[in-house]
């Protein structure tokens, strides 16, 4: 026999509603630093000015999945989605050969808004889109083009 019980805060012992009230309060904490000094602008030019190994390793992987995508000619639209972008535009660029709409989500709305930024301005020399042109053999107004 199974049971199902949602667990809700009036079913919770005492021990397990302190837990849970630490945890919102350490989650509203992590939310607030981020808020208030997390620069997107600042990360990207730290850990995405140029293509480290782990960066390399992130992108061909990428390309590589994308450059044969699964099986899916017959459904549309075909939507990929990344949940935690972070202010970088990189996961999904190789999907957008095939893929009729990207999703790039972050909680944090600095990230959101610099994605944006980003988009309704790319800079063609971002190191990233350099790097997968030069993967897919083509240039980086193509890859441009399709986001």
């Amino acid at each position: 026999t199974f049971l199902r019980m949602n667990i809700t805060e009036e079913t919770k012992l005492p021990n397990e509603k302190r837990k849970s009230e630490q945890g919102d309060r350490i989650t509203s904490s992590v939310e607030q630093l981020y808020s208030d000094f997390f620069s997107p602008r600042a990360y990207v030019e730290q850990y995405y000015s140029e293509i480290d190994s782990e960066e390399e390793f992130f992108l061909l992987n990428l390309h590589k999945f994308f450059e044969s995508p699964p099986l899916l000619e017959h459904l549309h639209p075909i939507i990929v989605v990344e949940i935690g972008s972070g202010p970088i535009i990189s996961g999904l660029i190789s999907a957008s050969k095939w893929a009729d709409l990207l999703v790039y989500s972050d909680l944090i709305p600095q990230n959101q808004e610099h994605l944006l930024e980003t988009f309704s301005n790319p800079d063609p020399k971002l190191p990233s889109l350099v790097h997968i042109a030069k993967m897919e053999n083509c240039s980086v107004d193509n890859v441009l083009a399709r986001l």
